[in-house]
């Protein structure tokens, strides 16, 4: 029983928390909602170019490694 009453209370606290948190977060926010909208959407684009960059050069060297695979050490199983 003491077990699930502090789970409770855990639970209750970590709620409380993130209310309070996000709370707070909007009143003391220094941009308008417009305006960090914007900024995540860039940063997130930015993000994903970056991501696609990183994937398209690991997918070359995927394929190096299939061309020449004696350059490569062999993986132990």
């Amino acid at each position: 029983m003491k077990f699930k009453k502090n789970n409770l209370l855990t639970g209750f606290g970590l709620s409380m928390g993130l209310l309070s948190g996000a709370v707070a977060a909007y009143f003391l926010a220094p941009r308008k909602g417009e305006h960090t909208q914007k900024m995540l959407v860039e940063k997130a684009n930015r993000l994903s170019q970056k991501t696609i960059q990183k994937l398209e050069e690991g997918l070359i060297q995927f394929e190096i490694a299939l061309e020449k695979p004696e350059d490569y050490p062999k993986i132990n199983r």
